[in-house]
């Protein structure tokens, strides 16, 4: 699993756009450069790194908040079905970030 500064390393995220771009050129990929694709399949961005794809949602989340879904579902003690359902998930995050 990438950890935030390793995405910080290669990626530059702008919470503004949402997208990603390469801090630093890699093969084929040039600095400054889009990072990712669309997946046809499921509609997500999806970005390879080391040789693993991410969806680029949960790269955003991990860039700034320094947090997976599996950190957050261990904290929150939240069960797998609970999880998938995305307003639970949400509303999981908005109690926990105000309850801090």
């Amino acid at each position: 699993m990438i950890t935030q500064d390793r995405l910080k390393e290669l990626l530059i995220y702008n919470p503004d756009t949402g997208f990603f771009v390469w801090r630093v050129s890699r093969g084929t990929k040039r600095s400054g450069s889009c990072a990712g694709y669309v997946c046809r399949k499921e509609g997500y961005r999806v970005i390879g790194i080391d040789g693993r794809l991410y969806r680029a949602h949960r790269l955003a989340w991990l860039y700034m908040y320094d947090m997976t879904r599996d950190d957050i579902r261990r904290k929150m003690k939240i069960s797998q079905p609970a999880i998938n359902d995305s307003s639970t998930f949400l509303a999981c995050l908005t109690v926990e970030r105000f309850s801090t």
